[in-house]
């Protein structure tokens, strides 16, 4: 079936393009069903909106939102800011929750455009468009009730 593409405000283009890429070339050789939503809004509380770079919404991964490397940011730092805005948003909903936590646990990974990327941690996820495909399949598998 493959994936729908929802074009939200870009930022870094040539980031964009070569995740596209990747996911096609990976969607050509496992089921992703779902949508890529780029550059979209999570929030807008007052003058500031906050969005993510690239947001992959799919029955198989369930939800994976990443942000494009930047030099000279502190990629964990990012991480950790997307992780609890997801989190919180998604909190909101009585059905998405279980008991205490959240029944949806959403994966955020740094989409390096070149080649060279730090090693990832049970943490934190880098990835870039060789290492894509290897890093979504490690990925824990989406519960379909949800």
């Amino acid at each position: 079936m493959g994936f729908d593409i929802v074009r939200g405000v870009i930022k870094n283009a040539y980031a964009t393009q070569q995740l596209i890429k990747a996911l096609n070339r990976m969607a050509d050789k496992m089921e992703i069903n779902g949508t890529l939503f780029l550059g979209y809004p999570l929030s807008a509380a007052g003058k500031d909106i906050v969005s993510v770079d690239a947001l992959l919404i799919c029955q198989e991964k369930g939800i994976i939102a990443f942000i494009f490397n930047q030099q000279n940011v502190n990629q964990e730092e990012e991480q950790d800011i997307l992780y609890y805005q997801l989190s919180n948003m998604l909190s909101k909903y009585n059905i998405l929750r279980t008991k205490r936590k959240l029944a949806i646990e959403p994966n955020v990974v740094t989409f390096y455009p070149t080649s060279a990327i730090p090693k990832s941690t049970e943490e934190y996820i880098y990835c870039n468009s060789e290492t894509i495909e290897r890093t979504i399949k490690e990925l824990p598998e989406f519960d379909l009730k949800w």
